[in-house]
């Protein structure tokens, strides 16, 4: 999904991933790893230092995993 080191194109990436189809596929998957999710990107978004985006992006994360 985000591969590579440059900034711009994991911006880009990040800016036309399709939520949608990946709260689709969450759904399938079991309701423990999706939690784990959950939790994951629920603290990644606590750390320090993140930018604006980079907080769009876990929250982003967080909401695809709910049913």
């Amino acid at each position: 999904m985000f591969l590579g080191n440059n900034s711009a194109q994991a911006a880009y990436n990040i800016h036309s991933t399709d939520w949608a189809q990946f709260a689709e596929a969450m759904t399938h998957i079991s309701p423990m790893v999706r939690k784990r999710i959950v939790t994951i990107s629920q603290m990644q978004r606590l750390r320090a230092g993140l930018s604006y985006e980079q907080t769009q992006f876990w929250r982003a994360v967080e909401a695809g995993c709910q049913p």
